[in-house]
């Protein structure tokens, strides 16, 4: 039996109003995001790019339009596992390393409980993000910024999840690790064959780890257009001195400016 044809993220007319003021936040977005694809939403600050990944991960009720999730997954037939990493790495700062990557085992329902990760595959997600075997025992405030988004990054991992959506986790820490960190979740979509939804800024992450970049405009956010991007994964660093990164950048930065919006 085939698989059905929507194994990703259905986004449908989808409306979202401030509800204090019904003001508009984003407006009539329709996207597929097909399963084990990369897909990165840049535009201008405030255009609502945040506010429709959160409509995705289920925190916020659209307006006005559907988004289905998980429809039809082999891994979750019910609706596929998410994992969220947010800006910050909402981390709780009384709790080890160790401890803040099971707290949503702890928290979640039985058959989430039951499923807490064993040691090997918690030191192995943690030997592959980057961090050390002895960072488990520290808390947040002994780890540098980068080890903390490290850490939330593996926490969101360790849930197994079949969707990744990714809220400008690297926007606080220095390009050099910004680069590293690009390669680290680059690779973990390739091996573990996520869904991933990037929200950023940053023009040249969003091409070197998407496969589509969907431009929206100023408030509220629209559809200005999208790039597609067709390098193969795993992405190296090769990719960002290459002619086609160059070409791939001017024309992101066109769409962006024969909108009208401002980076």
């Amino acid at each position: 039996m085939q698989p059905p044809e929507n194994q990703g993220i259905r986004i449908k007319g989808v409306t979202h109003r401030f509800r204090a003021d019904e003001r508009l936040i984003v407006e009539a977005i329709s996207l597929d995001v097909r399963e084990g694809e990369f897909v990165s939403i840049v535009g201008p600050s405030g255009c609502g790019k945040s506010t429709l990944l959160r409509m995705v991960a289920g925190l916020l009720k659209p307006s006005e339009g559907e988004i289905v999730v998980g429809c039809g997954s082999e891994r979750s037939p019910a609706g596929a596992r998410i994992g969220f990493v947010f800006q910050q790495a909402a981390l709780l700062p009384w709790r080890t390393a160790w401890q803040n990557l099971v707290l949503p085992f702890e928290l979640g329902p039985t058959d989430v409980r039951q499923g807490i990760p064993s040691e090997s595959q918690i030191f192995e997600v943690i030997r592959r993000v980057g961090l050390r075997r002895e960072d488990v025992h520290k808390r947040p405030r002994e780890l540098s910024g980068g080890m903390r988004m490290r850490l939330s990054l593996a926490r969101a991992i360790l849930q197994n999840p079949a969707i990744l959506l990714l809220d400008e986790p690297l926007a606080a820490v220095d390009d050099i690790l910004r680069v590293q960190l690009q390669e680290d979740l680059a690779g973990l979509h390739f091996e573990r064959r996520l869904t991933s939804m990037l929200v950023t800024h940053h023009l040249h992450e969003a091409i070197f780890l998407s496969d589509r970049v969907i431009v929206l405009s100023g408030s509220p956010g629209r559809q200005l257009g999208e790039l597609r991007v067709d390098e193969p994964h795993p992405r190296r660093s090769e990719f960002r001195r290459s002619e086609a990164f160059f070409r791939l950048t001017n024309e992101l930065s066109s769409i962006l400016q024969d909108g009208g919006a401002e980076r």
